[in-house]
């Protein structure tokens, strides 16, 4: 199996570990079949509150002046990832292959704005861990509470009523 779906489905296990609060969200793989977007990611409430990844990985070894990790993404990926109206994030995970379940880590990254260029490395900062997870779920939870979906969804003009 290639690093990139390795990567992709330890992602998966990474946004789908168990925190104090339970399991927060339900991963849906994605992978090459939509551009700039490996994973369709619903939080675990009864509203249906969403967000997209998109997944690199690497085996590299860290890069110990810099802590950064050999993961990367092109401008035209972030630009378009930026573009959607939902939050969108960059994972970048690395593992040792042979070794993999006990040596992952995962770092995110929000991406929103406008990009000039890419980024090659990434920092290993903001690893997925349980509280991180409590975090993400509460900073996509307060997205969705401040953006008028439902309005917009029964004010839209359409020929197929």
């Amino acid at each position: 199996m290639s690093t990139g779906k390795n990567g992709e489905r330890l992602a998966e296990l990474l946004l789908e570990e168990y925190t104090s609060q339970g399991q927060l969200f339900d991963c849906h793989l994605i992978g090459g079949t939509w551009p700039a977007i490996d994973i369709y990611v619903e939080l675990r409430t009864p509203e249906k509150m969403f967000f997209f990844v998109q997944v690199k990985a690497t085996t590299q070894p860290i890069i110990q002046s810099t802590n950064k990790i050999i993961t990367g993404i092109k401008k035209r990926d972030l630009n378009r990832m930026s573009g959607f109206h939902a939050p969108t994030y960059f994972i970048g995970v690395h593992f040792v292959q042979g070794n993999m379940l006990t040596t992952t880590a995962g770092y995110i990254k929000c991406i929103r704005g406008n990009y000039n260029n890419g980024f090659a490395r990434t920092e290993r900062i903001n690893q997925l861990t349980p509280n991180n997870l409590i975090q993400l779920k509460k900073e996509v939870e307060d997205f969705w509470n401040n953006t008028n979906t439902k309005a917009q969804k029964l004010a839209y003009n359409t020929n197929f009523e």
